[in-house]
């Protein structure tokens, strides 16, 4: 239905499915009976694109493209992105399902190390990437600990931006 008012809406919308290939336990080779899961939006009449998530610079390019006809009101646009879940569904999933192969194989395409070894071959100081990381992985665990030491929002301001209100 999200897909359906987007399209009759013609929303400035950027849907990002995130298709880690598996629902839980289950490939979804194994759930869905048509992929890529993009062409559900184009039925919709939404353009859609299935991109290689595990490659920072493509997403980055196609989504800037996306971007700009959205905001030129070309209507809604459906990225799906094929990545993988490096971890189980849950702390409890031992991960029985997956073969250690399939796992070693798409560990070999992490996003963050090929980016890593592609500025290194750009001529980027390892160092100061690794510097950088570190650096950002300290923030996010910083801002993480303070979402969790935070009060949560008051009822009053559970509506509070969520609406546009027309002048």
């Amino acid at each position: 239905e999200s897909l359906n008012m987007a399209s009759l809406w013609s929303l400035p919308l950027l849907i990002v499915c995130e298709n880690n290939l598996y629902g839980m336990s289950n490939p979804i080779k194994k759930s869905i009976s048509s992929l890529p899961i993009s062409k559900r939006a184009e039925v919709h009449g939404i353009e859609a694109a299935t991109l290689n998530g595990m490659d920072v610079i493509e997403v980055k390019d196609k989504s800037k493209k996306y971007i700009e006809k959205i905001r030129s009101g070309g209507g809604p646009v459906f990225l799906e992105c094929l990545t993988y879940r490096f971890k189980g569904h849950s702390k409890s999933d031992p991960r029985v399902y997956r073969d250690k192969d399939e796992e070693k194989l798409w560990l070999d395409r992490c996003p963050i190390v090929t980016l890593k070894n592609l500025l290194v071959q750009e001529g980027y100081d390892e160092l100061g990437l690794d510097e950088l990381y570190n650096k950002l992985k300290d923030e996010i665990n910083n801002v993480y600990s303070l979402v969790l030491k935070s009060a949560f929002p008051s009822k009053s301001d559970i509506l509070k931006d969520i609406f546009y209100e027309k002048n």
